[in-house]
Parts: structure tokens; sequence; C-alpha cells
């Protein structure tokens, strides 16, 4: 019996760590500090310097409440063509989870100059990223994730990730190959074996301007690429590439590819994922009561 139960708490040990951000490290007492991105530091208006960044409530004027309109999406929900899975394999046993064929993302406004992107990869599967306009900068303050693995007789992951000063995600003018550092701390809340907290870093570089075809027309993006190392007692990658639209940072192609190994005294489980997902069409359908509900667009 003992035994037994060591094996299943190894088990949803290495699910909790691979839903966090795909890829994350789980710490028995804590996370170590790394080095933030290399924004400039703080300073309120009674001139203490913080490194954690507050949106302001209102834009300064109405310039700026202009320029916020045309650097983020409109309300609604994107419909993007959605390809791939996740599994979850213990001794040679896999449970797998198709993606597909379609997949969501609502976007939500939030204060004068932030929004949310929750994506619906599955039933049972979202993610929600937190962004906020800062001064050229489009930064990804938290993420939220939710995720059932039919695997244990069913395991529910929640993961909260603060990423402080703030993941530059995208700029309005990068120099080609820029590269900056993201890192974003955490906790992970899992059925079976409770809470663990972990880090998630990596660089992430800008690729360049692509075309990407959407509904027959082409939309001009800036691609990035974000490459985050699991190390410790999990092993493994998250390696991400995101596409966002030039005129108003709408996510247009998001590619992913996770694999992460989690070696124990008795067996080795193993968790993947491979996701692709295309823009539908530029123009979402409107919001229907809450906006973070779950959807089942394509399982």
């Amino acid at each position: 019996m003992a035994m037994a139960k060591r094996r299943s708490i190894s088990l949803t040990a290495v699910l909790a760590a691979a839903i966090a951000s795909g890829c994350s490290l789980l710490l028995d007492d804590g996370y170590t500090e790394q080095t933030p991105p290399p924004h400039a530091p703080l300073t309120d208006d009674a001139g203490k310097t913080d490194d954690v960044w507050v949106a302001p409530t209102e834009p300064a004027d109405a310039a700026d409440a202009e320029a916020v309109g045309k650097r983020r999406p409109d309300e609604g929900i994107y419909a993007y063509v959605a390809t791939g899975k996740d599994s979850i394999n213990v001794l040679g046993n896999t449970r797998t989870a198709p993606y597909g064929p379609t997949a969501s993302v609502a976007i939500v406004h939030e204060d004068a100059d932030c929004y949310s992107a929750k994506l619906t990869l599955r039933t049972g599967y979202t993610e929600k990223m937190d962004l906020c306009l800062r001064g050229s900068e489009t930064i990804r303050v938290g993420v939220h994730r939710s995720q059932h693995l039919a695997v244990l007789g069913g395991i529910l992951v929640s993961t909260v990730m603060t990423c402080k000063p703030g993941d530059t995600m995208t700029l309005l003018s990068p120099a080609p190959e820029q590269e900056w550092p993201h890192i974003c701390t955490g906790r992970n809340e899992e059925s079976e074996t409770g809470t663990s907290q972990f880090t998630s870093g990596g660089p992430y570089e800008y690729v360049g301007e692509e075309d990407v075809v959407v509904g027959g027309a082409a939309i001009r993006t800036r691609h990035f690429r974000e490459e985050l190392v699991v190390t410790g007692s999990q092993q493994g990658t998250n390696n991400v590439d995101w596409y966002f639209a030039v005129e108003d940072g709408l996510l247009v192609r998001l590619v992913r590819k996770t694999s992460i190994a989690f070696p124990t005294a008795f067996f080795s489980a193993y968790y993947t994922e491979d996701a692709d997902l295309t823009l539908v069409s530029t123009t979402p359908a409107p919001l229907a009561g809450d906006a973070g509900a779950d959807a089942a667009p394509g399982n």
C-alpha cells in the first residue's frame, strides 16, 4: 500500500509540473529568484521604486486612449483552427486528449489599458493570460490555467502564475533577433497532492515580421519564440512560437511543443503536448454571459 501511494503522488506531481506554463519546475522549498526582464525601475508618485507594475486606472489623455485602442484586440471570441494533442504516459500506458478541429480565444478589456486572452484548447483545458500595455510594450503579468486529465480516475490541476515586473510579449518596434529573459513564478493546486510552487523561465526572441494567411488574406504579424527549460527533479522543454498581429496584438498563430520527463525510484512518467492554432477570422463573435466560461470548441 505504501508503494502504491508513493506512485500516485509521483505521477500527480508530474502532471502539476506539466501544466504549469507547459513546462515548470516544482520546488519543495519555494522558488529560486532569477534575473527579471530588463525593464526600467518603476517609480510611484512619492518617488518609491518598485518592481511590481500596477496599471493606471485610466489613460493620461484622449490621445493615449486612442493609442491603447489600436494596440489591443477588439473584445469578443475569436475562432481558431486547431490541431495537436496532450498526452501522459506511465509504465507504457498512455492517455491522450486530442485538440481540434477548433479552439477559441476570448478577449476581455480590463481597466484602461489591460486585457485578458483566454484560450480554450479542448473541453477541460483553458488558460488565460493577463496582458497590459506599458509604454511601447505589451506585457504578460499573469497566467491562470485549469486542466482536467483522464488518469487515476481524473485529476484537476489549477495553476496561477505571476510574472514580475512582467514578461514582454511584443514591442512596437523590436529589433531583429532582439532577445530578453522570461521568468514567472506560481503555484499549482492539484486534486490529489495539494499545492506546490514552481518557476518557469528562459529566453524570448524576436524572429521578425511574417505574413499569416487568415480567411484568404495575409495578416502581418510579429513572430516571437519562447524557449523555457525545466531543471531539477523534472527535465524537459517548452518551446512556443507566438505570432501577434502588428495592427492590434491579436494572437494570429500559436505553435507549442512540450516534453517533460519525471523519473522516480520505481518508474518514469512523461507528459507531452503538441499544439498548432491559426486564426480563422479577424471578426470575433460577441461575448455572451461569462466570457471566461469553458467552451467545448473541438471535442
